[in-house]
């Protein structure tokens, strides 16, 4: 494609991220049950936003303020997976 290596590097790693992400959202859609057993567990929540930075010094959960909901529910079914993966 004449793009610099480091380009098709990023690419390729986003591509394997999006079907990761998008695999889990089929688990997550076959099973309700997985998602449900997440929500509510302030304890992961605040492992969470503690790998993403946040949680330090903040009231509340200890969430990061400047993350959206669809970065949180990301993170959340990337985690699943990867406990799923030691299972």
């Amino acid at each position: 494609m004449g793009e610099p290596e480091a380009v098709s590097e990023r690419r390729k790693s986003l591509s394997n991220i999006l079907k990761t992400l998008q695999d889990a959202l089929k688990v997550l859609q076959r099973d309700p049950d997985i998602a449900n057993s997440s929500l509510g567990d302030d304890e992961l929540e605040r492992a969470l936003a503690q790998e993403m930075g946040g949680g330090k010094g903040q009231g509340g959960s200890g969430a990061n303020p400047n993350m959206n909901q669809q970065n949180q529910n990301q993170m959340n079914q990337q985690r699943m997976m990867q406990q799923n993966q030691i299972n």
